[in-house]
């Protein structure tokens, strides 16, 4: 099945009904965290599927969906994931005019990371990395991710602050948000092998 990304409701319409349902729960746990921990010195970088209360962008679920239209559609870690969480913003290639999408993608399997801009025609494919099995993981998983991340120079002066400053911020919320979609997981909505659902 051939899988786009014009909405989030629309999306979980076209996963097995079981998983749209997992889908949907997983979205609201971690769209509470997201907003429990997203101040204003970083609110500009963070999206939610569907959002349409952003408090810097009116075009937030088109950030959103169009971050899942370049890093995780291209090239799926799993296949059939649920996009939760952008956490980045957009380069616009000055000879093509194209906005290209830079960060992080959390989806309910794995993290993908955009974090190259300078091929002048095609973005190369966003890096997917598989979420640790246990919550006890995702402080080093994340550190890792974010250890490696080049891009903190351009995303600094976007924010106006300091790479460390901006990193600390973006890990405190990616390790919760990564924490409570394993905890829900093992809490009842675990997958099978290859990312294949198991009853409730």
């Amino acid at each position: 099945m051939t899988i786009a990304f014009t909405s989030f409701t629309d999306y979980l319409g076209m996963l097995p009904s079981e998983q749209g349902q997992l889908g949907a729960a997983v979205r609201e746990e971690v769209e509470r965290q997201v907003r429990a921990r997203t101040g204003a010195d970083l609110s500009a970088f963070v999206f939610l599927p569907d959002q349409t209360d952003h408090p810097d962008h009116t075009d937030a679920a088109r950030v959103f969906a169009q971050a899942v239209e370049q890093m995780y559609l291209p090239k799926p870690w799993v296949g059939e994931e649920v996009p939760l969480l952008f956490i980045g913003y957009h380069v616009m290639n000055r000879l093509t005019g194209k906005r290209t999408s830079q960060g992080l993608l959390l989806t309910d399997q794995a993290v993908y990371v955009q974090d190259d801009s300078t091929v002048l025609l095609a973005q190369p494919v966003a890096q997917g990395h598989t979420l640790p099995s246990q919550a006890a993981d995702a402080i080093a998983f994340v550190a890792n991710l974010l250890a490696h991340y080049k891009a903190w120079k351009d995303w600094a002066a976007l924010a106006d602050d300091s790479e460390a400053a901006l990193s600390a911020r973006c890990r405190a919320l990616l390790v919760a948000a990564v924490e409570m979609v394993v905890e829900f997981h093992a809490s009842g909505g675990q997958p099978c092998a290859h990312g294949r659902w198991r009853s409730w």
